[in-house]
């Protein structure tokens, strides 16, 4: 189970650094 948790944490911080790199829709994306 934590490893999941971990995999999940990961993805968002992933999905953070994509959309630091990548600023524009993606902001009104997340927002959501």
């Amino acid at each position: 189970m934590e490893t999941l948790g971990i995999l999940h944490f990961g993805g968002f911080v992933i999905a953070g650094l994509l959309l630091n790199l990548t600023p524009g829709p993606d902001l009104v994306y997340t927002s959501t």
